[in-house]
């Protein structure tokens, strides 16, 4: 044996073993006590800890504040449609008359059993029919609705759908952006004409705002116009008015920039303006058989759509006088 090995005394050590001095070592050594957090690592936990705590609750209210909205928005749209809109009934507007012969007592003697209308004309017996007048599915009570507002302008009616509201105009595009028909604050607003329109809808193309609510209300769902099914169904809105109530045959819808020509409204000439009706047509998302020319007047509805920054979806539509 290497008698350098042996005056080496190296304590060897085995699991459970002894060294050659005959101390037993343990394999492990002990472990080293935790140091305390510092002050400054705990403040940074809590800030942290604030801080996204808060955020938790700003977020937690926009949200309830974005409900509530919607929640108020409807109920007050409602409860304002209840107070002065009123369906007609199915038969109101169908009545019988004489077929009146275009022929006038001036022309020739009454014969035995005719008779002669107040116009003049001589009406041909036995020829009575039953004839459909066309009328508003709705009928609105404006003195309870101007005596709210006196801003009030219309009522749109879309049959089916959610759209059922009244029509205000001030004197900018600003106010009624955050205030109901009954001038109360509320960010769903109401429908308004653009204050550079006519208010009682004689120009050519009269435009309506109104915001696309996240719960499908107000105008939002005009957005559907872009399927050829949806027009298909709701080929027509009704407008009442003070003065008269309308039909409004949909003639075309799309997308387009918040400045785009779209929102003309003012026309030189009836080649001024059936030039433009025909570009705006051809931008149409459906097919529509409605046509517009010579003194046809428009109404643009006009929401916010978020194919790109600041699009909007119009939708065009026809008056037609009726009952």
């Amino acid at each position: 044996m290497d008698n350098n090995a042996e005056n080496n005394n190296l304590d060897i050590v085995l699991d459970g073993g002894e060294s050659p001095s005959g101390k037993k070592k343990n394999a492990r050594k002990a472990k080293a006590p935790k140091k305390p957090m510092k002050r400054s690592t705990r403040r940074i936990l809590i800030v942290l800890f604030v801080l996204l705590l808060a955020v938790f609750l700003f977020c937690g209210y926009q949200l309830y504040q974005i409900v509530e909205t919607y929640y108020t928005s409807r109920k007050a749209n409602n409860e304002l449609a209840s107070m002065v809109v009123s369906k007609t009934s199915e038969d109101s507007g169908t009545y019988s008359e004489r077929t009146v012969a275009h022929t006038y007592v001036t022309q020739r003697p009454v014969m035995e059993g005719e008779e002669v209308s107040p116009e003049g004309r001589i009406v041909s017996p036995g020829e009575e029919t039953v004839v459909r007048r066309e009328h508003s599915p709705i009928d609105v009570d404006f003195d309870v609705l101007l005596g709210i507002n006196t801003e009030v302008k219309g009522w749109l009616y879309s049959p089916d759908t959610v759209i059922n509201y009244g029509i205000v105009q001030a004197g900018n595009n600003d106010y009624y952006l955050h205030r109901l028909v009954d001038k109360s604050y509320n960010p769903g607003g109401a429908l308004f004409i653009d204050y550079r329109c006519a208010g009682d809808f004689s120009g050519r193309n009269t435009i309506i705002y109104g915001h696309h609510m996240g719960d499908g209300s107000m105008l939002a769902s005009i957005c559907d116009y872009q399927n050829q099914e949806y027009y298909d169904k709701h080929p027509v809105m009704y407008l009442n008015t003070p003065d008269g109530n309308y039909r409004l045959d949909i003639v075309c819808g799309f997308i387009t920039y918040f400045d785009s020509r779209a929102y003309i409204y003012e026309f030189n000439s009836r080649t001024e303006f059936d030039e433009w009706f025909s570009l705006m047509h051809s931008y149409s998302d459906f097919q529509s058989d409605v046509t517009v020319g010579g003194d046809d007047r428009l109404v643009t509805l006009s929401t916010c759509t978020y194919e790109y920054d600041n699009a909007r979806y119009v939708l065009m539509a026809k008056l037609v006088p009726i009952d």
